[in-house]
């Protein structure tokens, strides 16, 4: 369904409280990537539709789903819902999105994000106001009914650990290696411009960032708003946790040999093969499950088959860069109240 979009409501200049862009002025594309999630949209879309405006359009791109979910989203007149039908892998579905969208700034968004008003949007127009160098802006995800979190954002070099809301606002904002891949918000020509997610596997979050940094734009968390994760049970499914598995090794390998620099590929080529076969080993350790080790496994043989692809596509990448270092590598989350992020070695 898609309804007719209009700018007429948004507030005149006379009205608006910053000199850049404002949630009152600028096209927002709300974009949402579903698949099997018709136990959230009974709550994430109605809260998103409560507080919309003329300035929003709301698409949600349904990757195959099966449970129910494409009938579910038909009873919301206000969506422009498209429907694939097979499901064709998350970074696919998020380009999709990403090329449906006619607003200058994105919100992407996962089926089981609940944005319950428009804060979310306000700040982050708000901030990117003020810092033209940046790309990408998160919010912290809080799990519903869990004190901590770990969605505030990726860091390539540093272990996280959960951390509170009340930890994390202690900074109004704070530079990351990487966005929180359920909720990003960015302009969508620079998305464009770097090329949207790496289709050849399904998790690509910490492709798209490096090349992110790589061209000389930042990424951002600020702690203004939050947003609430309703799914974080899906986590605890082993067959979805062997599913994504599956293409975590090849994934994380596919991003060293593309974009660090040669020192840093003969260094965390082997530190990244070692840690995440310690998550894989800790979790049948817990689990007892074979499919576990198979799904390593069988990631290192992907990585292995598509190898070559990723070298030619490492040449492009490398002759293009703008930043002599790899600076996604030296970001770290830091609770100092300066913003900079970035370690001096």
């Amino acid at each position: 369904m898609e309804t007719a979009l209009s700018l007429a409501g948004c507030a005149p200049a006379a009205e608006r409280p910053l000199a850049g862009p404002t949630a009152s002025e600028t096209l927002v594309t709300i974009a949402i990537l579903t698949h099997n999630a018709s136990a959230y949209l009974d709550r994430t879309i109605p809260a998103i539709l409560s507080w919309i405006r003329p300035c929003h359009e709301v698409i949600v791109f349904d990757n195959g789903s099966t449970d129910g979910t494409v009938e579910q989203l038909r009873q919301w007149d206000r969506l422009r819902v498209v429907v694939n039908s097979t499901n064709s892998g998350y970074a696919h579905g998020k380009n999709a999105l990403v090329a449906l969208a006619r607003g200058e700034y994105v919100l992407l968004l996962d089926d089981d994000i609940l944005v319950s008003n428009d804060e979310v949007v306000s700040e982050c127009l708000a901030f990117f106001a003020l810092r033209p160098a940046v790309a990408f802006v998160s919010v912290p995800l809080i799990n519903e009914g869990q004190a901590r979190t770990p969605h505030y954002g990726l860091y390539f070099t540093q272990i996280k650990r959960d951390r509170s809301l009340r930890e994390l606002q202690r900074r109004s904002c704070f530079r990351a290696g990487g966005f929180v891949g359920g909720l990003t918000f960015f302009r969508r020509r620079i998305f464009q411009r770097l090329g949207g997610f790496d289709t050849v596997y399904p998790c690509e979050d910490y492709d798209l960032c490096a090349r992110t940094h790589l061209q000389g734009w930042q990424i951002y968390t600020i702690t203004s708003a939050h947003a609430l994760h309703l799914g974080a049970s899906r986590r605890a499914d082993i067959d979805r946790w062997i599913g994504w598995h599956r293409y975590y090794l090849c994934s994380f390998l596919r991003n060293i040999v593309k974009n660090y620099t040669p020192s840093g590929v003969l260094l965390w080529m082997p530190l990244a093969s070692v840690w995440i076969f310690w998550i894989t080993w800790r979790k049948f350790w817990q689990t007892g499950h074979p499919g576990v080790l198979y799904a390593y496994a069988a990631s290192a043989g992907y990585f292995v088959r598509d190898v070559r692809q990723s070298l030619r596509e490492r040449s492009l990448i490398q002759a293009a860069r703008l930043t002599r270092h790899d600076e996604f590598r030296r970001i770290r989350y830091s609770i100092r109240e300066d913003d900079r992020g970035v370690n001096s070695d």
